[in-house]
């Protein structure tokens, strides 16, 4: 599998667990699993599995719950970013991207958008489109997404989700600068 690819699927599995409380299904799938998708030695990924393993051991589902329902206003861009949903409005329109999931600034449909440039062979029109996605709108926001997350969340799930999510905004950063000469100049989102 691609390198691409297998970010790809960690950021679908990231996108999911954002999206919406985990139905009885999905957590049960979840708490069957030996650990989370991707493995390395960084310092985000090792604290954020060291999280996900006391998840696995000891959590129910209705801590994920009560956790879900303190972060999820923080999921939206627009909590961060006062023109984050006009911005990422035009910006899907231009490129013909559907949002699939809740409100058009959610993390979870930025999420999607770069999992799906992920899932294909790359290419320079691929490489533009990734650099301007996560330089524009997805960076600036997830850092600080997943700084709230460690910080606020009382589950170890979430608060492994956001050591993965940051771990994850390294790998996409370190594939853009890889691959990607060019510079793409970030929006400035207003903040509050």
């Amino acid at each position: 599998m691609r390198f691409g690819e297998v970010y790809s699927v960690v950021a679908m599995a990231l996108a999911v667990n954002f999206h919406e409380i985990l139905d009885v299904s999905h957590f049960m799938r979840i708490k069957k699993s030996n650990g989370w998708i991707v493995r390395n030695k960084t310092p985000l990924n090792l604290r954020g599995s060291e999280l996900y393993a006391k998840f696995l051991k000891e959590e129910s589902s209705a801590a994920l719950c009560d956790d879900f329902v303190l972060l999820k206003p923080k999921f939206l861009a627009s909590y961060y970013f006062l023109d984050a949903k006009d911005a990422l409005k035009k910006f899907y329109k231009s490129i013909k991207f559907e949002p699939k999931m809740g409100e058009i600034d959610s993390i979870s449909n930025q999420l999607l958008l770069i999992a799906a440039i992920l899932k294909n062979e790359a290419n320079k029109n691929s490489q533009r489109l990734l650099a301007t996605v996560a330089t524009a709108y997805f960076l600036p926001y997830a850092d600080k997404l997943a700084k709230d997350v460690q910080e606020c969340s009382n589950s170890s799930f979430y608060k492994s989700m956001g050591y993965f999510l940051e771990d994850f905004c390294l790998a996409l950063n370190a594939m853009i600068g890889a691959k990607q000469k060019m510079i793409v100049k970030p929006l400035k989102f207003q903040k509050f």
